[in-house]
Order: C-alpha cells, then sequence, then structure tokens
C-alpha cells in the first residue's frame, strides 16, 4: 500500500515515544537533512526472497541490475524463484551469505531505464563476499542438477547491465 511507503509526522512521533528517545521530531528532521541530500529514489516490488538467520540488515549488498530478454520476462522470474531462492537459502543457511532478494522495478519505469529488475545478495563481511560457494549449497537445494545448465539458461533470459557493492552505513527500525 502507498500509505505505507511515508511514515506521517504522528508515526514518527509515536515511534520516538516508543524507543524512548529525547529528541523532537524537529530535531530529527533537522539532524537528517544536515548530513544527506537525496539524489533519486526509486520504487521495487518484492517478487522473491531467501533469509537467513539475520539479526539486523546486511552490512555489504551486491546489487544486480538485469534487463530481462524481451518475451521471456515469465521464464526470468520463475528460474530465479525456482533454482535461484532455494540456492540462496542453502547459502544462508551455510552462512556464506545473509539474504537474497530479487525485485520487479515499479517506478520510476520506461524505456529510459536500462534495467527492470534488481536482486541484491546481502553479506554480513567483506570476506563473505569474496568466499568460494562449496558445491554443497547447490547440492543442498537442487541435488545432482547442473549449475551450469542453469546457469546459462538464465542468462540467455536476462542481461546483467550493472553491478554494484553497497555499505551500510548506519539504519533505524521501526
Amino acid at each position: 500500500e502507498w500509505n505505507l511507503l511515508t511514515p506521517s509526522a504522528s508515526d514518527v512521533i509515536t515511534a520516538i515515544k516508543k524507543a524512548n528517545i529525547d529528541l523532537t521530531l524537529e530535531s530529527i528532521i533537522k539532524s537528517t537533512s544536515e548530513k544527506r541530500i537525496l539524489v533519486w529514489t526509486q520504487l521495487f516490488r518484492m517478487q522473491g526472497m531467501a533469509v537467513g538467520h539475520e539479526a539486523k540488515p546486511s552490512k555489504y549488498l551486491i546489487a544486480n541490475e538485469v534487463k530481462a530478454v524481451p518475451g521471456q520476462e515469465g521464464e526470468y522470474v520463475k528460474m530465479e524463484q525456482t533454482y535461484f531462492k532455494p540456492f540462496h537459502t542453502a547459502r544462508a543457511a551455510e552462512g556464506i551469505m545473509n539474504n537474497w532478494g530479487l525485485y520487479k522495478r515499479e517506478m520510476p519505469y520506461g524505456e529510459k531505464f536500462a534495467s527492470d529488475y534488481v536482486t541484491f545478495n546481502g553479506y554480513a563481511t567483506w570476506e563473505d563476499i569474496t568466499k568460494q560457494n562449496p558445491p554443497t549449497a547447490w547440492k543442498t537445494a537442487h541435488g545432482n542438477l547442473n549449475f551450469n545448465e542453469v546457469h546459462e539458461k538464465i542468462l540467455s533470459k536476462r542481461q546483467t547491465v550493472n553491478v554494484e557493492c553497497w555499505e551500510l552505513l548506519d539504519y533505524a527500525v521501526k
């Protein structure tokens, strides 16, 4: 629901009181405005998620922006959900990563955007990003199914247009 995307002033005041923080809404807005410049916003709809046992957000996210091949979007999403969601769930269970998510661009959208989906791979440490995947995670998720064949097929359904590493600097919980 759209009204859940932006909390009202009363929602923020309630959260401040609930957290027992000795601040006013005005001081939080002033402090936030002094520390950041909002340069863009985007809205994505979750299509699939694999989550480990994380107590807080991932310190690092690898953001993979992709463009589905025209006419292959449904097959691309089905492959992510069928093969890669269980694989990343197994990776999270083994402590290789924290979480994974597949999101579809909702707004802004149109031909000027190079991507229509993004996957986020969440990691607790920088070292976790560079760990090799043991074959046990794929085997746990899919038995003896050939990873390379599945990976080759999904690559035929989408094009990677951008990959970035984001580092979490701070977060708040409502």
